[in-house]
């Protein structure tokens, strides 16, 4: 490079180059050597003027930055959460490893200067804009739970913290974020309170059961007794009618109940059909009351996880409702 500078420097061109150099006892620096041609008075290029420049101090100083910078990004890549910054608009002007993962991005150019907002789903967006937007104007920090949806297709919950970043004369320069995937504790929150509701169901189908069987064997002590003891009334008042028949012929009309002895046939006779059909009832009632408190695990129906057609469910509550 300096030889070509001076090949350069022939042909009237002029060059500047950074090179290091060892000197005669051994010492390493750093110069900065400009190149001019040298021409006499009729301009004619006579030979090569060179300016060198000790620079040593300021590369040291230039390379302990990049260094530190080295650092910086090393450290800031190797936090396991989404650490960004961002402009007044949400365009995105850094973000580290575990960020570029998070969203599914596969380099930071795919990312550089695009738009954060537009990966937030809609429900959270204005919230996330509006945080950012008071960090930047208020100097305010702001924390929130969002969703997005990654580049490739990925749902992902985040817990966001976000503060202003300041420049050394304290200005604000942009949006620093640090986001932390909770995608996983959200999904095990939502389990847990499925299998609570779920546990909850159960009990409550358990105790529905447990109350069902003891009003169902009340219940049934008596009804069984009314509709043993209305079918033997029945067989009595088929018996008794042939003796009020020959006494109402010898002795003229009677009254049963209040009623005419000719009316009162017909209606004794339907007042007891109506107890055994109204017992009847009160039994299937049991049954199907019996049926729908069923022991329950709130997850493959029965406990033992029979299938049942969905008529077969439907049909006693629709009953018990009527």
């Amino acid at each position: 490079a300096f030889e070509r500078m001076t090949d350069n420097a022939y042909k009237g061109e002029s060059g500047a180059i950074e090179c290091s150099m060892t000197g005669l006892r051994g010492t390493h620096r750093w110069i900065e050597v400009n190149a001019v041609p040298l021409r006499d008075s009729l301009q004619n290029i006579v030979g090569c003027l060179s300016i060198s420049r000790d620079i040593t101090q300021r590369r040291e100083m230039a390379d302990e930055l990049q260094k530190s910078r080295s650092v910086l990004q090393l450290i800031i890549d190797s936090i396991p959460e989404c650490v960004k910054v961002l402009d007044s608009e949400g365009n995105v002007l850094q973000m580290n490893r575990a960020g570029l993962e998070m969203i599914g991005a596969e380099s930071f150019e795919q990312v550089h200067g695009a738009c954060i907002y537009s990966l937030i789903n809609p429900e959270y967006r204005e919230a996330a804009r509006k945080m950012n937007e008071q960090a930047l104007k208020e100097g305010t920090t702001g924390r929130m739970e969002y969703s997005f949806r990654g580049l490739q297709d990925q749902e992902v919950w985040v817990d966001t913290y976000i503060s202003p970043l300041r420049d050394a004369d304290r200005g604000i320069i942009g949006v620093l974020g640090v986001t932390r995937d909770i995608t996983e504790e959200k999904r095990a929150k939502e389990t847990a309170r499925l299998q609570e509701l779920q546990l909850m169901q159960a009990s409550k189908m358990a105790s529905l059961g447990t109350l069902v069987a003891g009003v169902a064997h009340e219940i049934n002590n008596p009804n069984q007794t009314i509709q043993i003891n209305s079918g033997l009334l029945g067989q009595v008042w088929q018996d008794a009618q042939k003796i009020l028949d020959e006494h109402v012929t010898v002795h003229g009309p009677i009254k049963l109940g209040g009623l005419q002895y000719s009316g009162a046939l017909g209606a004794h006779t339907d007042l007891i059909n109506d107890i055994n059909v109204a017992a009847v009832q009160i039994m299937t009632i049991v049954d199907r009351l019996r049926t729908l408190a069923r022991p329950y695990d709130g997850i493959h129906g029965t406990i033992t996880g029979t299938e049942i057609q969905i008529n077969d469910a439907i049909e006693p509550a629709i009953a018990l409702l009527r």
